[in-house]
Order: structure tokens, then C-alpha cells, then sequence
């Protein structure tokens, strides 16, 4: 089936009339280019179908264009002028850290941390929580240098002698690991090591301008690889993790659920409620020392093919990455093959990102009305409530999904 071309809607009612009729009725090559896994993803969920039908009216809308090139030269001027991060990003990485132990039962603060590990620490709003809401603590920030386009890092005096910066890059620690075969030790603020009850993998988030897709994922599964090396046995990891249905994050979610007790996924606030991107708690660390050892190796296996990656790619004369290799083709943790991973962790996948997507629809829904509104003029409408009930009133914006014991 030849794909449709995308309709400029000019009111919000024309997108839900645009993704109720086509979520149901029309196959995905009509309207959505996915590949071999995530069709049959597409097939198995309707909040993932309606989500992916109102980004595709969202991103090709010329207003919308305008607007976020708007917000994204303003935040590069910002970067460049070494302005960014003021004290408002600072605050808002707190809360939502602060939203996260709330929705955790309060497991961040109290005494319940001793020693914690944040990578991609700036500009420092989770590690100034866990250094104001647990005495005695000790933690270490991992995060590049201000002039390697790193994020200025804003850590309260007062909490200084008990935190150590590491300024590196994530991606040279761990290949650096995998080259040498010696596990990535980062050292408490003593200069001794001593594995941390709870790493925070959060450098996803703050790359600050595109990137390709190979290094989005050695940036995420370098983190994997750090916090496996570094963390105690009950511990838990905080990551920083795209809510896309590619195979490797599937992939990926099913090595955590092997090695942690449970998981559980999360958005905080209205700002990440729009994006394509979570915060997964993954709870009592424990993995065996066999299978650490197991999973370091394939984390180093596929290292390297995307070291390989990076070493091909070029840009066009438009601007755009290319790479005859494919995300697709990366050496999956688990060492199986797409479909058993899908047939052993789809189910679980789905219950865990469908309340997010649901929230991401309205959050993006909510933005697309304002802009088609000033644009068009005309009032929001909720015709699509009268079809397709979503779920933003979910008290906590998260699930959580017991594991095997």
C-alpha cells in the first residue's frame, strides 16, 4: 500500500477525526513508515497507534515547525552565551526528582541512600535532592567539562565535601572498558570504591543537540554498562530511556527486568509529558556476578558494533546522517533473536509504556490545539473523548509491573 500524504489539519477536530478513522481502519504503511518489529507492535496497541497518527499531523504542521525551531535557536543561543542551565532547569530537575521519590514511597530520602552515582549529574537538580534529603550521604557526579559542550553544574556549597564531579565523557569510560576488558569503577568523594545502592543514568536527557541514532545508543547502553559495574546488590538505577518501541529498548527493558526485582516507568510534569522519553526505576539490583559477567560481554558486543557505526557514517548535502549499517542489526543483550524477544517481552512492554503514551497523546494534544488555535483561530474541541478515553488523570503519571521473585 503506497503511504498517504500527511493532511495539514487546521483545527484539532480534524486531528481527532484524522486519528480515530485512520487508528482503526487503515494499516500502518498507509500512514506511519515502521519497521518489521514495530509492526507487529503497532498491531498489538491502539494508544500506540493513535500517538504515533497525531505526531505524524504534529510534525509535518508548518506552525508547529516554527515554533520549535523558536525554542530550540533561543535555547543553542543560550548554550552558546554559557547561560544555560539557570537556576529555573536546576529547580525543575529537583522536583522531578522530588516526583520520583514520591512516587516510589519516599525510597530516595530519609536515610534510605548512602552512596549515589549520577551520570549526566547537570545541572545537578537529582544530585542536590539526595544531598538535602538524606544525612551523611556520599555521591559523585559524572558530566563533561562546560567547554565540551557540557551543562554548567550548579551543586550547593554547602554540599561540597560531601560530592565528587568526575568531568568525562560516558561513551570514552565505557569504551575505554570495552577495549580493555577492566570494569568502569567511579570512586566516592575518599577515592575509594565501594558499590552505590542507587545510580542515576540520566545523560539521555540532556544531549543537548541532535544526535544520530548510534550514539543516542552508546550513550544509553554505555550507562547500562556503568551502572552494572558499579552498583550494590539490592541497589536501584534510575534510566533515562526513549519510550519508541525499537527493538534494542525492548531489548534492553528485558535485561533490566532480569536484573532488578521490579520496574516501574515514569513522566514528571507537563513539560516531559510531551516528550518521547521516560524514567524507569529499577528496583533491588540482583543479578548474579555470572550474570554480570554475561551481560557485560554482550554490552561490550554491541559497543562495539556501533563503534563500527560511528565510523561510517557521513552527512548529506541536506544534512541528514546516514549509515548503511541499521539500528536493527546491533547484537541484542539478551543473545536472541527479534522475535523471541518480542514474544517474551512485548506483553510487559506494553502495560508498562501505554499509560505514558496515552499521557504524551494528551500532552501533545493539548500543545497542537493551542497552535492550530493561534494559527486558525476557532475554540479546542473534545470530540475525541466521545471515542477514545484516555488516561491523564492517573494519580501518579506511572506503572509498575511486580517481577518474578
Amino acid at each position: 500500500m503506497a503511504q498517504l500524504r500527511t493532511p495539514t489539519v487546521a483545527s484539532i477536530a480534524e486531528a481527532d477525526e484524522f486519528v480515530i478513522n485512520h487508528s482503526v481502519a487503515l494499516q500502518h504503511n498507509a500512514v506511519v513508515n515502521l519497521n518489521p518489529f514495530e509492526i507487529r507492535l503497532w498491531d498489538q496497541s491502539l494508544p500506540y497507534r493513535r500517538l504515533l497518527l497525531l505526531k505524524s499531523l504534529y510534525r509535518h504542521h508548518a506552525a508547529v515547525d516554527q515554533r520549535f525551531d523558536e525554542r530550540r535557536d533561543i535555547h543553542l543561543r543560550a548554550l552558546d552565551s554559557n547561560t544555560v542551565p539557570s537556576r529555573v532547569h536546576l529547580v525543575a530537575f529537583w522536583r522531578a526528582f522530588a516526583f520520583l521519590d514520591h512516587a516510589n514511597a519516599n525510597c530516595f530520602g530519609s536515610g534510605h541512600v548512602r552512596r549515589f552515582l549520577d551520570l549526566g549529574c547537570a545541572p545537578g537538580g537529582f544530585s542536590q535532592w539526595l544531598l538535602q534529603h538524606n544525612r551523611d550521604v556520599y555521591g559523585v557526579g559524572v558530566t563533561l567539562p562546560v567547554e565540551e559542550a557540557g551543562i554548567p553544574l550548579q551543586i550547593d556549597s554547602a554540599f561540597l565535601a560531601n560530592f565528587r564531579v568526575c568531568y568525562d565523557d560516558l561513551i570514552r569510560l565505557a569504551t575505554a572498558s570495552m577495549e580493555s576488558g577492566v570494569p568502569v569503577q567511579i570512586h566516592l568523594p575518599d577515592d575509594h570504591h565501594e558499590p552505590y545502592d542507587l545510580v542515576i543514568a540520566g545523560a539521555y536527557l540532556v544531549l543537548q543537540r541532535q544526535k544520530p541514532w548510534w550514539q543516542r545508543m552508546q550513550m544509553v547502553l554505555s550507562q547500562t554498562l556503568i551502572i552494572i559495574s558499579n552498583i550494590a546488590a539490592d541497589g536501584t538505577a534510575v534510566v533515562s530511556i526513549s519510550t519508541k518501541l525499537f527493538l534494542w529498548i525492548v531489548d534492553l527493558i528485558g535485561m533490566l527486568r532480569q536484573c532488578f526485582k521490579t520496574v516501574t516507568a515514569h513522566k514528571t510534569g507537563r513539560l516531559h509529558a510531551v516528550r518521547t522519553s521516560c524514567y524507569l526505576i529499577c528496583r533491588g539490583f540482583r543479578a548474579t556476578p555470572e550474570e554480570v559477567e554475561w551481560f557485560t560481554a554482550r554490552l561490550h558486543s554491541a559497543l562495539r558494533y556501533l563503534v563500527v557505526v560511528s565510523a561510517e557514517w557521513y552527512i548529506d548535502e541536506d544534512g541528514i546522517w546516514h549509515c548503511d549499517r541499521k539500528s536493527e542489526d546491533l547484537p541484542l543483550l539478551s543473545g536472541e533473536s527479534a522475535d523471541t524477544v518480542f514474544d517474551t517481552q512485548h506483553r510487559f512492554v506494553l502495560e508498562l509504556f501505554e499509560p505514558l503514551w496515552n499521557m504524551q497523546y494528551d500532552a501533545i494534544r493539548v500543545d497542537f490545539a493551542k497552535i492550530l488555535i493561534e494559527e486558525h483561530g476557532g475554540t479546542c474541541c473534545n470530540t475525541y473523548n466521545k471515542v477514545l478515553v484516555s488516561q491523564t488523570n492517573h494519580p501518579t503519571m506511572m506503572v509498575t509491573v511486580q517481577q518474578r521473585s
